[in-house]
């Protein structure tokens, strides 16, 4: 029965700051607000969520550099007008044993 379960997805549950971070992420993105955000107040009216959940969501989005947080002032929006990397874009090295001049390119 082990060998079962891995043919198949499984449902990954995503807990509540996670899903309030993803509705401020899409709002940022979407241009909402321009600046800084509402206070977390504000945003727990608006997702319906209580302060420390959107206090955890607003974490998670400042480990993503989308947002600068500062204790007894606003909460920044960053790189405001681009649109942002994603955050599990990385640098990628490729080690071979080859000389890269041997490697075909795939243009």
């Amino acid at each position: 029965m082990r060998h079962e379960t891995a043919m198949f997805d499984v449902p990954r549950r995503l807990s509540l700051p996670v899903q309030v971070a993803n509705s401020i992420r899409k709002a940022i993105l979407d241009g909402a607000w321009k600046g800084f955000l509402p206070s977390e107040r504000h945003l727990s009216e608006l997702f319906k969520a209580s302060r420390p959940v959107v206090h955890t969501a607003l974490h998670l989005l400042a480990k993503e550099n989308l947002v600068d947080i500062r204790r007894c002032r606003r909460t920044r929006l960053l790189a405001r007008g681009s649109r942002l990397a994603s955050p599990r874009s990385r640098l990628v090295t490729i080690v071979t044993g080859e000389p890269t001049s041997q490697i075909p390119s795939a243009a």
